[in-house]
């Protein structure tokens, strides 16, 4: 029996974002709920977010946690991850252990992480709204 990954997503795989609708997350996902996860600094890198750890713990990244059903979009979550710098990590959120939080953690990415527009309010959904205002 599967019992699911949980990750949490902060940017494209958040609800009716990008990788969202693609990955078909509202059939191969079950919510879990909003959280705020304190220690990291998220950054607009382009068509997506990217956070690293934050020397502040007053620093918080808004996000879902999901709990994926389908072996197969964890994969695919992993790959898309991990062939654009990120890392996997383990975190736990209040009482939830996650088993993947993917951050940018490569030694060689974080200054060039750093080198983009920081998203001072931690929420990829709140930003990217305010984004498409401005175009």
């Amino acid at each position: 029996m599967n019992n699911g990954i949980k990750i949490f997503v902060y940017g494209t795989l958040r609800y009716k974002e990008l990788h969202w609708k693609k990955l078909n997350l509202a059939v191969n996902s079950e919510y879990l709920g909003t959280y705020g996860i304190n220690g990291y600094t998220m950054f607009d890198i382009g068509e997506c977010p990217g956070i690293i750890p934050s020397l502040s713990m007053s620093k918080v990244v808004t996000g879902d946690v999901l709990k994926i059903i389908n072996p197969r979009v964890s994969n695919v979550i992993d790959k898309l991850a991990l062939d654009n710098g990120f890392e996997i990590h383990v975190k736990k959120i209040g009482d939830i252990h996650l088993t993947k939080l993917y951050v940018i953690g490569r030694e060689e990415n974080i200054p060039l992480c750093m080198s983009y527009p920081e998203i001072e309010s931690g929420d990829w959904v709140e930003y990217n709204k305010k984004l498409i205002l401005i175009k």
